[in-house]
């Protein structure tokens, strides 16, 4: 009895550790655009390293929104990091939560920057 109690602790554990490692797919509803400033970029995670995205709508507000970035996305890290740099407004375009998984970004993800040239 203690051996298929064992069995089968091992086999939950490992399916579990596989729809975490591999994702489950899903679609969220969520997705829109944000007008505003990057107030802070922050590297997050161990393993598999994201960025979150602090964004305000106006720079003298305290409500902060936080968005993920994935690590894939270079090309939008560096135009955020500049837009942070010269305090240049941004149009933010995101979806929501794509999968569940291990390093995978929760809640809303950029999907794409537009500096504005003002």
């Amino acid at each position: 009895m203690k051996d298929i109690f064992a069995i089968g602790c091992l086999v939950l554990v490992l399916i579990l550790g596989a729809v975490g490692f591999f994702g489950i797919n899903y679609t969220s509803t969520r997705g829109g655009e944000h007008n505003g400033y990057v107030t802070a970029l922050e590297s997050t995670g161990i393993i598999w390293q994201n960025w979150k995205v602090y964004f305000k709508t106006d720079n003298s507000s305290s409500q902060e929104d936080i968005y993920c970035l994935p690590r894939e996305d270079i090309k939008l890290l560096e135009k955020l990091r500049e837009a942070n740099e010269q305090r240049k407004q941004v149009l933010l375009k995101y979806e929501g939560m794509r999968r569940w998984g291990y390093g995978i970004c929760s809640g809303e993800y950029i999907t794409e920057v537009f500096i504005s040239t003002n």
